[in-house]
């Protein structure tokens, strides 16, 4: 995959003007939703589960949204099976989504009500890594289409991502 075309920050517009709310400024300190680096739909979906999950009172936090071909080569094979390219995450069509501990940090503890968590997202249409039956990735979330990744691949490589987010 190429590097990011000035296409793909035109193609995700920014926060609503009046500005994310205090749930998802306090769940997305690294402003992931607000990159532009997300399908915008997609983000707006996020949006809602933080609201649904600070409303239900479950503390998350935004952890990793797009991720590049070489961020993706550099995760251990033991954490992912999806090579470069191969990952939703490299569209910007996942996210994963912790919970926040005590202190605001990251957690992945067995301890948070994943379930829970899970349920909201689906609620929104969201597929949920917790449901999967070969490697459970409780943390993911991403936008639900009927394509599979090979074909969201060979959209990217006919028309970039402006094709690929224009076939969401």
């Amino acid at each position: 995959m190429n590097a990011l075309s000035p296409v793909f920050y035109q193609l995700a517009p920014r926060i609503r003007e009046e500005g994310p709310s205090e749930a998802v400024r306090k769940a997305d300190p690294k402003n992931i939703l607000g990159s532009g680096k997300l399908h915008p739909g997609f983000r707006n979906k996020l949006e809602s589960l933080i609201e649904r999950a600070s409303q239900s009172g479950l503390q998350i936090l935004v952890h990793q949204g797009y991720r590049s071909p070489e961020d993706q080569s550099k995760i251990p094979a033991g954490n992912t099976r999806a090579k470069p390219g191969f990952s939703f995450h490299n569209y910007g069509l996942a996210a994963d989504v912790v919970f926040a501990d005590e202190r605001g940090r990251p957690s992945w503890g067995e301890h948070h009500d994943w379930k829970a968590l899970g349920r909201l997202g689906k609620e929104l249409g969201l597929e949920w890594g917790g449901n999967w039956k070969t490697i459970v990735d409780r943390p993911h979330f991403q936008h639900v289409s009927s394509r599979e990744i090979g074909e969201v691949r060979r959209l990217y490589q006919e028309g970039g991502l402006q094709k690929v987010w224009n076939a969401y």
